[in-house]
This record gives C-alpha cells, sequence and structure tokens, in this order.
C-alpha cells in the first residue's frame, strides 16, 4: 500500500515506545484480529493510524497490512523499549529515522507471507543491538524479502556441518540464488547464476545467526 506521510513518524514512534505492554499482553490473550478488531492496540500509535485507515477504507488490503506491523512490532517488543529508543535517538539522526520508516513500512507491505513480519523484527533488532550497521540490515532485510519460506529448511540445511542430505550441486538450491544467500561457484569464483556448484555466503551466514532460533 502507499506509503501515507502520517504513517512514518507513528512507525518511528512506535519503534521506540515503551507504553504498548498492556496492548500487546492482550494481543496474547484475545488473538490479533480480535486485538485490531476491537481497537486495543490504538495505544501503539502506526498501529492506530492503520487501524483508522482500514476501518475508513473498508479493504482486506488494510486490514492484511495492519496485521503485518502489527506481527513486526509483537516480535520487536522483545527488545527492551529503553534499547531502542537509546539507539535510534543515539545513531541515526531525525532523517534517517524518517527513511528508515519508509524502509520498513515498504518492506512490510511487500511481505508475502505472515511469517515474514517476526522475521524482518529479527533482523531489525540485530541493527538495533549494533550488531551490524544499516548497510547489512537492508542487504539481509532484502534477503528475506526475496525469499521463499518453504525454501528455509533447504538453506538451513545447506549451511550445517556436515550439510546433511543437501550438497553442492542439489538443482533446488538454485532458487536461494536470487537471494544472496547462496552462490553459484565457477573455477574458484562466486557468481550469481546457475550452473556451477553452489557455496555459501557471508551474508546466508550472518542470515541464519541474526534469525537464531527463530527458524
Amino acid at each position: 500500500m502507499p506509503t501515507d506521510p502520517p504513517l512514518v513518524p507513528a512507525l518511528v514512534d512506535s519503534l521506540k515506545g515503551s507504553d504498548a505492554s498492556g496492548a500487546l499482553v492482550e494481543v496474547a490473550e484475545v488473538g490479533l484480529d480480535a486485538a485490531l478488531k476491537e481497537g486495543v492496540l490504538r495505544d501503539i500509535p502506526v498501529l492506530g493510524s492503520l487501524v483508522g485507515l482500514a476501518k475508513a477504507a473498508g479493504t482486506v488490503r488494510d486490514h492484511l497490512f495492519a496485521k503485518k506491523v502489527a506481527r513486526f512490532l509483537v516480535a520487536l517488543y522483545d527488545v527492551p523499549a529503553q534499547e531502542r529508543a537509546a539507539f535510534l535517538n543515539d545513531h541515526v539522526s531525525p532523517e534517517d529515522q524518517r527513511r528508515l520508516g519508509d524502509t520498513i513500512l515498504l518492506l512490510l507491505d511487500r511481505a508475502d507471507d505472515f511469517a515474514k513480519p517476526p522475521l524482518l523484527a529479527r533482523l531489525f533488532a540485530g541493527y538495533l543491538k549494533g550488531e551490524y550497521g544499516y548497510g547489512e540490515f537492508r542487504s539481509l532485510a532484502t534477503a528475506l524479502d526475496r525469499l521463499q519460506l518453504d525454501m528455509l529448511h533447504l538453506l538451513k540445511m545447506f549451511y550445517r556441518d556436515p550439510p546433511g542430505d543437501v550438497q553442492p550441486g542439489d538443482e533446488l538450491l538454485s532458487h536461494l540464488v536470487p537471494t544472496g544467500l547462496v552462490a553459484v561457484q565457477f573455477n574458484g569464483l562466486r557468481l550469481g547464476g546457475t550452473g556451477g556448484a553452489f557455496t555459501r555466503t557471508r551474508l546466508g551466514e550472518r542470515f541464519l545467526r541474526a534469525l537464531g532460533d527463530a527458524v
């Protein structure tokens, strides 16, 4: 959906927010659909805006987008509010905070699986904790955007030591090449095409490490 300008500062406020614990408990108790319907998430700025838009427009897409943002925030709030606010205030300029808000909203809008928003939150949490910079967060988030989640088990098997049932010549790995999480090796060179032997990448290693027990 288009990024309505008021949503960006509302999302940034929500990323820093500390007043949503009660609403999140409500989500756990009554479920996300009921929480959105009953308005208990209105204390979270961006969700209040999105719920209002969804009710005004009455479209399925607006409702689904609100659910994706809610799932992202529910997972992100595992990081204490003080840590989130301190990092964003100390390390991200107001202009870059707006750009970050745009990026997250666009990524959530593009998410083709409801399991992706919590995973995006896990990647973003790594950025908030200083485990990697903004550029690497964008690379990881882009990889998640391009990933078919039903291929995630294949990726995990390929990165095991030993790699289990998945070998470097397995053609199924070609589906992972566009994500950058797997590369193709020709005569010692890594290329982003089909053919040759598949190999691990630094991005793939970082991706699985960042997601940890979330996958």
